[in-house]
C-alpha cells in the first residue's frame, strides 16, 4: 500500500486530503507540532470521521533529527508540505517566525527527503500571496511574484527552492500555488468562516461580529475541490507547478450577503450586528485583484473545481447551524 505524509497535520487541508487519499486507497500519516497529541486539536479528522483511519505522528520541523527519523521509519511515496503559518495578520507581527516557519522548515524537510536515493514525491503548498502586488489579473503559473508580506516572501523563497531541487537535483518536486480554499474545517479567524459563524450566532443569540471592509475580494475554492488537484499533482509523471483557483473573484460582501440568504432567506441583512473594525480587520486592497487562471491545471490535470461559490457559502453557513443547534440541545 502507498504511504503519504502530510505535515501541518491539524489544518483543514490536510483533514480534506487525508479524506482523498484515503478514499484512493493510500495509507495516511498526519503530522502534527508539538510533543504530544492534544485531543481537540484533531477536531478537523472526528468531524470528517477519519480519525481512526489516520496516524498520527509527532515530528518537529524544526529539528533535523526528528524530520530524518520520521522520513525513515515512513518511507513515503508522497510528501504533502502543508504546514505553515498561514494567517496573514500574524506575519506582519512576526516575520522573523514567518519565515522560519515557512522556508526555513520547507529547507529541512526538502534537504532530508532528497538527500538520499528517496523517490518520494514532494508536494508543496504555495500561496496567492506570492503574487502580492500584482501587476496583471488573472494569474498563472507565469505571471510574476511580487509578494508584499512576510508570509508571501517567504512562500516565494520556498517555491523557488522546490523549483531548485526539481531542476538541479532532478527530484519530483513540485508546488500548487493556491487561492483562497474555505470549508466548514475552515478557521475562525479568517473572514469567510468569520461571516459562517457571525450570521448563525446572530441569528440565534442576536450577537454582533467584527469585518472590516466589504470591497475586499478574493477567489473563494472548496478545500474539497483544491485536495483533488493536489493528488492529481502528486499522480503525474513528471512534476510540475499548478495555480489551483476557481478564477473567479467575490467581496466579502458578497460572501455575507450570500450568508444572509442562507439564514435568513433574504440578503437584506440586519446591519446593526456587524461591527466595523477597519483597522484590526482590513488589509490594503489590491489595486489589481488576485484572481487566479487555473487554465494549466485543466489542461494537464483535467481539473477544475466542482463546488460553487453559493454552494460553498451554503455548505459553511448550514454546518455552523448544525453545530450551534447541537450545542444548544446539550444544554437544554
Amino acid at each position: 500500500m502507498e504511504r503519504a505524509l502530510i505535515t501541518g497535520g491539524t489544518g483543514q487541508i490536510a483533514a480534506y486530503l487525508a479524506q482523498h487519499l484515503i478514499d484512493k486507497g493510500i495509507h495516511v500519516f498526519l503530522s502534527t507540532r508539538g510533543s504530544g497529541i492534544v485531543e481537540n486539536r484533531f477536531w478537523r479528522l472526528k468531524k470528517l470521521g477519519i480519525q481512526e483511519k489516520v496516524v498520527i505522528v509527532n515530528m518537529d520541523l524544526n529539528s533535523y533529527d526528528s524530520i530524518d527519523r520520521t522520513l525513515n521509519v515512513i518511507s513515503p511515496n508522497y510528501i504533502f508540505h502543508a504546514a505553515a503559518s498561514s494567517y496573514i495578520g500574524d506575519s506582519f507581527k512576526d516575520e522573523f517566525g514567518c519565515f522560519e516557519s515557512n522556508f526555513a522548515v520547507t529547507h529541512r524537510l526538502l534537504d532530508l527527503c532528497f538527500q538520499s536515493d528517496s523517490s518520494s514525491k514532494f508536494i508543496f503548498f504555495g500561496s496567492s500571496e506570492q503574487f502580492g502586488n500584482a501587476t496583471t489579473s488573472p494569474q498563472d503559473e507565469t505571471t510574476a511574484f511580487r509578494p508584499r508580506n512576510a508570509y508571501g516572501i517567504a512562500k516565494t523563497a520556498s517555491f523557488e527552492l522546490v523549483k531548485f531541487y526539481r531542476e538541479h537535483h532532478k527530484r519530483f518536486a513540485c508546488s500548487a500555488i493556491l487561492f483562497n480554499q474555505e470549508s466548514p474545517l475552515r478557521d475562525p479567524a479568517f473572514v469567510s468562516r468569520k461571516i459562517s459563524l457571525g450570521v448563525v450566532q446572530a441569528r440565534l443569540f442576536n450577537r454582533s461580529f467584527s469585518l472590516g471592509s466589504l470591497d475586499a475580494t478574493r477567489d473563494w475554492s472548496h478545500a474539497r475541490d483544491t485536495v483533488e488537484a493536489l493528488y492529481l499533482m502528486a499522480k503525474q509523471d513528471k512534476a510540475d507547478d499548478f495555480v489551483l483557483a476557481s478564477g473567479i473573484n467575490h467581496s466579502v460582501g458578497d460572501f455575507l450577503r450570500t450568508a444572509s440568504v442562507v439564514i435568513h432567506g433574504s440578503d437584506q441583512y440586519n446591519w446593526n450586528l456587524v461591527k466595523w473594525d477597519h483597522e484590526a480587520h482590513t488589509r490594503p486592497i489590491e489595486a489589481i485583484p488576485l484572481v487566479g487562471n487555473p487554465a494549466k491545471a485543466r489542461t494537464i490535470l483535467g481539473w477544475s473545481p466542482k463546488i460553487s461559490f453559493d454552494k460553498l457559502v451554503t455548505e459553511m453557513v448550514e454546518s455552523d447551524w448544525d453545530d450551534a443547534k447541537d450545542m444548544l440541545k446539550e444544554h437544554w
